[in-house]
């Protein structure tokens, strides 16, 4: 897990109108940046949710090195789907390429060592292989961590949809749901949009500030980046990104909103509490 917060909300599902002509995705991140084989990590000056699409984006959480091997082969991968493909054949193509480069990345770390080139090699030999090395081999395999988690969040013809890819490659759909995080804050901020009960039909205001006090909240979580949070919205007409004077309107909104809960806070510390003996006693009296 990637020392790091990444958000995804879908809004505005049932709200449709003239002035508002479809749902909208908010996707927020950090820009904090870490590479386990280097032992760094620090806030970046670039924006870690990278447009893939008019109407879709992504945000990772995870080794910045092997993300950027991943968009680099992401970007000729989906040139291939049409001018507008569907976000699942996007999500398709994108399981298909971690689990590659996956493999690839267990060959160089582990199977080169022993002078195996590939997977299709060892798969190839390994009735030769003492019983313990081949076992010991696939055992790594099952453990192996690529370390890269990737936020998705588009809209297409079908609607609104999020989703996460993980190690192996595997992508899970929170489309349902409604919102999910990614890094180190993950838990965090999504115990926040659980505890204000999200959902998909929640207007663009509303979500806008959940969103911004779950992000508020994943601070608590070690590595979660403070300074330079991007705020995008992707929506049926193209990504767009909030403007400063609105994330200053937001904090000022979530500072009254922390001053009303110390003073019910306080108030709770003064509160008489009666006590009496239960009415029913289980095991011994």
């Amino acid at each position: 897990m990637g020392m790091t917060i990444c958000i995804g909300a879908i809004c505005d599902v049932k709200n449709r109108s003239k002035e508002n002509p479809g749902p909208k995705i908010i996707l927020v991140s950090d820009r904090m940046i870490s590479a386990e084989d280097l032992s760094i990590e620090y806030e970046h000056n670039l924006p870690k949710i990278e447009r893939l699409l008019d109407t879709c984006a992504i945000a990772s959480s995870g080794d910045a090195l092997a993300h950027t091997e991943f968009m680099r082969d992401l970007r000729k991968n989906i040139s291939h789907l049409g001018p507008v493909p569907r976000i699942s054949d996007i999500v398709a193509s994108m399981e298909k390429q971690y689990f590659d480069l996956r493999n690839k990345a267990f060959e160089k770390e582990f199977l080169w060592k022993l002078g195996i080139p590939s997977l299709k090699e060892f798969y190839g030999i390994q009735n030769n292989l003492a019983p313990d090395i081949r076992m010991g081999i696939v055992a790594e395999l099952g453990k192996f961590d690529y370390e890269l988690e990737i936020l998705v969040g588009g809209i297409d013809d079908e609607g609104a949809h999020l989703y996460v890819i993980e190690d192996p490659g595997r992508a899970l759909v929170f489309d349902d749901l409604g919102c999910v995080a990614i890094g180190s804050g993950e838990q965090h901020a999504e115990t926040s949009l659980i505890s204000s009960h999200y959902l998909q039909t929640i207007g663009y205001q509303e979500a806008l500030y959940l969103v911004y006090r779950a992000k508020r909240i994943s601070e608590k979580a070690p590595g979660v980046g403070k300074e330079n949070i991007d705020y995008w919205i992707v929506t049926t007409q193209g990504i767009k990104e909030v403007k400063e004077n609105t994330i200053d309107e937001l904090k000022q909104q979530y500072e009254n909103e922390k001053a009303e809960t110390d003073k019910i806070l306080e108030k709770a510390k003064t509160m008489s509490v009666e006590t009496q003996k239960p009415t029913q006693l289980n095991g011994y009296q």
